[in-house]
């Protein structure tokens, strides 16, 4: 149970940490195809770069998914209310950082970030025990009469 536990608690630092490192690997591949604008390897060498102002830019909003996922968490919000929240307040907390550093490709990185993040928040199984979707509870009270 403890694994679970630990799983479904990490679930905002996995969408985070996956966020980061493949949404520079998508903006860059979406890059290649514009080659007088950046060489492949000139794009490759910015990665760490990426990442490491990627981490720090994004913790504001980290702290705020961490602590807007542990409250719906135990208020036993379905995964679908939980992810919506969460995708909201990822693409707003992306929106203000891009717009805060501002730059000429920074609303272009804002999509790329965004769209990864959805992504993740979608695709990752937040693993969480004992909630039930309205559709699981209803199928169990069904059962429930059919049993009795």
């Amino acid at each position: 149970m403890t694994d679970s536990v630990n799983k479904a608690n990490n679930y905002p630092f996995y969408t985070w940490v996956l966020t980061i490192i493949i949404a520079p690997f998508i903006w860059i591949t979406n890059r290649i195809p514009t080659p007088e604008e950046w060489n492949l390897w000139s794009l490759l060498e910015v990665l760490p770069v990426f990442w490491i102002l990627g981490l720090l830019f994004s913790l504001p909003t980290l702290v705020i998914f961490v602590l807007c996922y542990q409250i719906l968490t135990r208020k036993k919000a379905t995964d679908l209310i939980l992810k919506s929240v969460l995708m909201i307040i990822g693409v707003s907390g992306s929106f203000f950082t891009f717009k805060f550093i501002s730059g000429s490709i920074s609303m272009e990185l804002f999509w790329f970030y965004s769209l990864t993040m959805i992504f993740f928040i979608w695709v990752i199984k937040t693993n969480r025990i004992g909630i039930k979707t309205k559709n699981q509870r209803l199928k169990n009270q069904n059962q429930d009469l059919l049993d009795s």
